[in-house]
């Protein structure tokens, strides 16, 4: 007698295992991938959220140093106008002496046979106008003035040493050898030659 086996229902019951498990596998893989691109998608916002606040905390700042580095330059502005304006009271403080000291020396050393009709001094040039008895009196009160410590080379100005005529101030003979004058001169500490004047 021969005994026989259905297999076929074991089969089934094997492949419907089977199915179950690849379904079971598959739902997992995509459930765990779900979760990985949820948890990727998760971390790539939190981190451009970071580099949003990043940025803005950037330009928070760079428009901060902007207004700083504003600041800073007009103090520096003012700083300069203030040292301008120190500059030239030192300047003018310097001025008042030099020119005092100038007065001084004309008055003490102007030959007699010179007479001066305008001096101007703007700080920087002294200029004089003046008559003398002749070119000889010129010559000397030019000497006179290279020799001041303060001054730099003197010069002729205008039409330089010319025949006096008569003024309101002064009368001139005709026949005399009396000549008119304008010399200049640099100071010193403006003409390069700032040591020599101290």
């Amino acid at each position: 007698m021969i005994i026989r086996f259905n297999l076929q229902p074991w089969r089934e019951v094997a492949r419907q295992k089977q199915k179950k498990n690849f379904i079971a596998v598959t739902v997992g893989v995509f459930l765990l991938t779900a979760a990985f691109i949820g948890l990727n998608y998760y971390v790539e916002q939190n981190y451009i959220d970071e580099q949003e606040q990043t940025k803005d905390y950037l330009k928070n700042q760079i428009a901060q140093l902007q207004s700083a580095k504003k600041q800073v330059d007009s103090i520096k502005l003012l700083i300069d106008e203030i040292n301008k304006q120190i500059q030239a009271i030192e300047l003018l403080q310097s001025q008042r002496g030099t020119a005092l000291k100038i007065m001084d020396y004309l008055a003490k050393n102007t030959p007699s046979e010179v007479f001066l009709n305008h001096i101007s001094f703007d700080g920087a040039e002294l200029e004089i106008e003046g008559v003398a008895e002749n070119d000889a009196g010129v010559a000397d009160f030019m000497r006179i003035l290279q020799s001041n410590e303060l001054l730099n080379t003197v010069t002729l100005r205008g039409g330089g040493i010319q025949t006096a005529k008569s003024t309101a101030r002064y009368e001139v003979n005709p026949n005399s050898e009396t000549k008119s004058f304008n010399v200049a001169a640099s100071l010193k500490a403006y003409g390069g030659d700032v040591d020599e004047a101290r």
